[in-house]
């Protein structure tokens, strides 16, 4: 049985090196196929299934931007996995592996870090230690000396329409910023102006000339103003 096995990994891995190596393809299904055989990605094969949530959850989903898995990596358990398919279960704050037949549920303790179609996440316990905070993943939108964070809450529902029972996932926005080691949650400019005193000028030199509309775009705002104050001695 073992040299069958071996036999098998040795032609996959032939396949893989004329057909995903040799040619731009994506075939990511086939080089995990590989790598579950070679025992690379056993650990993150390894947790429980995902079943999701009852039939009537059917006019919004619990995910990060879409219910459809998006192509992303993962530093799992000490290793970096590329071009897997994963979901961020917001409700719950947990990663979900799609493995063509399955939904795999991962350990978030295991979690250093993912992106997922772009979007990077990190584990706040894995890089910072910081106390008084309620979730462990977070989206990170910004570097520097004032880093920023994102993080999308979902919460659930149920409602009675036209005699039909739904169950409905409502969403809300936090903006974090991390400074001195706390995380502190931003709602509106006066905080802003509260925290850097001594910046409130450059902030307003900034909102005027780049236009920027707090209610209409909120990332964007933050991003442009903890840019300036990154960049201030």
């Amino acid at each position: 049985m073992d040299l069958i096995k071996g036999a098998k990994c040795l032609f996959l891995l032939f396949f893989i090196s004329v057909t995903v190596y040799g040619q731009s393809s994506n075939n990511y299904p086939v080089k995990q196929e590989v790598d579950k055989l070679m025992g690379y990605q056993a650990s993150i094969y390894n947790g429980p299934k995902y079943f999701g949530y009852p039939s009537y959850y059917k006019e919004t989903h619990p995910f990060f931007n879409s219910n459809t898995p998006g192509i992303g990596s993962i530093l799992y358990d000490g290793k970096l996995y590329d071009g897997l398919y994963l979901l961020y279960d917001e409700y719950k704050d947990i990663v979900i592996l799609s493995d063509q037949s399955r939904l795999i549920e991962l350990n978030t303790d295991k979690i250093t870090k993912f992106t997922i179609n772009g979007s990077q996440f990190i584990h706040l316990d894995k890089f910072y230690q910081i106390k008084d905070k309620k979730y462990f993943l977070y989206e990170f939108l910004l570097d520097g000396k004032i880093k920023l964070f994102r993080k999308e809450i979902k919460s659930r529902q149920q409602q009675v329409i036209n005699n039909e029972f739904i169950g409905i996932f409502e969403s809300r926005v936090n903006y974090f910023i991390l400074l001195e080691n706390k995380l502190i949650p931003i709602t509106n400019k006066k905080q802003l102006f509260q925290l850097f005193p001594k910046e409130q000028q450059g902030i307003r030199r900034v909102i005027s000339k780049e236009k920027l509309k707090f209610r209409r775009n909120k990332a964007y705002f933050f991003t442009k103003v903890i840019t300036f104050l990154n960049n201030q001695p």
